[in-house]
């Protein structure tokens, strides 16, 4: 899980074009289909392990689409899909209460759905031509679930992506 969680950030935040390795293809050979239901909430990726499969799609979907001069409807259509799937994805809400006295489930809960809409932003911000809320209305979403979830919280420290996608769009 840490392996995967640092994967998809090293995606979403490199500006190196070298590795353009399909996420699925290094993840089947590790450990089979990621992203199977657990109770416990994970350290880093919280209640949204089965989530970040289709982070790491986006973020490649993404560093392609910064070498190419305009979208194309192949790489439209595959962006359309990766939107659906991350809008239909549901946070598992039968979750263990954590261990940390820090740490609340709704906590989780809340951060899982700011890296959904930060991850819905980023897409929409490298493929505007998708159907979506404005990058503006995206942001304020990542944003009011990131408010949530009180400072004193350890998950505070997993909400750097979320918080840097939305700080890009914040005005206010």
């Amino acid at each position: 899980n840490t392996w995967v969680y640092m994967d998809v950030i090293a995606r979403l935040t490199s500006i190196d074009d070298d590795d353009l390795t399909d996420f699925d293809s290094i993840l089947l050979p590790l450990n089979g289909p990621f992203g199977k239901q657990s109770t416990d909430i994970d350290p880093l990726m919280g209640c949204a392990a089965t989530l970040f499969p289709s982070i790491g799609r986006a973020a490649n979907l993404c560093r392609k689409v910064r070498t190419m001069k305009s979208n194309s409807i192949a790489i439209i259509s595959q962006a359309i899909e990766l939107k659906e799937q991350i809008e239909q994805w549901q946070v598992y809400t039968d979750l263990e209460d954590p261990e940390d006295p820090s740490c609340e489930i709704q906590h989780a809960l809340q951060t899982a759905e700011a890296y959904r809409y930060a991850t819905l932003l980023y897409l929409h911000q490298a493929v505007p031509e998708i159907p979506s809320l404005t990058s503006a209305q995206l942001a304020q979403m990542v944003l009011k679930y990131l408010a949530t979830v009180p400072l004193s919280s350890r998950v505070v420290i997993v909400q750097i992506y979320p918080l840097l996608a939305a700080g890009c769009e914040a005005y206010d």
